[in-house]
């Protein structure tokens, strides 16, 4: 256990970390009086909640979101308001028997609404999002072999990991989001086909000249007429 000694003319007195229900607290050792003075709950300012406080007046938890918030807007130059209150003062203690810290309405995941051209693509396609794409194609929906390098894909099968990185669109998503999900727009290829197709220079494809680039690039340009047709056609 590490020790910090201060010295004043007043008290002498050291401080050490201790561990308190999973919260690393200040204990304050009084050499003279050979006190342990520990460190009290108190009732958070931005939670409510009784808990070991840091600064502020507020638990630890509630200091990171205030220090975060500091520091964006001293980037952004503009003036700090202070601590705003996410949860009510009077909060309901934990009286489950899970061990487990709760987590919290600001962690909490928040998953986006859907909009009607969201729910349109998928119903037009079949798919509910880009892991059930890909589960289809590995599942028997095309086949496990790389059309443009002829190499075998059935020993990424059980990769879980890999499965994404071998399903390729054909045409970018962030410029031709609504063929996201079209089964024809996705292909399976080798991993390294994929980068270089992606981020790849003319220089690093030239090192491997018994794969088709070529093939893959007209079939862009043929997608993207389909897509602009596809796209007026559905008034979107």
């Amino acid at each position: 256990m590490n020790y910090v000694y201060q010295h004043t003319s007043k008290r002498t007195w050291i401080t050490y970390l201790k561990r308190v229900d999973g919260y690393a607290i200040n204990v304050y050792v009084d050499l003279k009086k050979n006190k342990m003075i520990k460190q009290r709950l108190k009732k958070c300012k931005g939670c409510g909640e009784m808990r070991y406080c840091v600064g502020h007046g507020l638990c630890s938890y509630c200091y990171q979101i205030d220090y975060q918030k500091r520091k964006r807007e001293k980037a952004k130059g503009t003036p700090y308001k202070g601590f705003l209150r996410t949860f009510p003062l009077k909060a309901t203690p934990n009286t489950t028997k899970d061990t487990k810290p709760r987590i919290r309405k600001a962690m909490a995941p928040r998953r986006k609404s859907q909009s009607v051209t969201d729910k349109f693509l998928i119903a037009y396609f079949g798919f509910k999002s880009q892991r059930d794409l890909f589960n289809w194609m590995w599942e028997g929906g095309c086949e496990q072999r790389c059309p443009f390098t002829g190499e075998d894909l059935k020993k990424y099968y059980n990769q879980r990991s890999m499965r994404h990185i071998l399903c390729a669109h054909v045409l970018p998503k962030s410029t031709h989001k609504l063929w996201k999900l079209n089964r024809y727009n996705v292909k399976l290829v080798h991993p390294v086909f994929h980068r270089l197709v992606d981020q790849g220079t003319d220089a690093e494809r030239e090192k491997y000249p018994d794969w088709d680039f070529e093939s893959w690039f007209s079939l862009q340009e043929q997608y993207k007429k389909e897509y602009e047709t596809w796209r007026k056609e559905q008034l979107l």
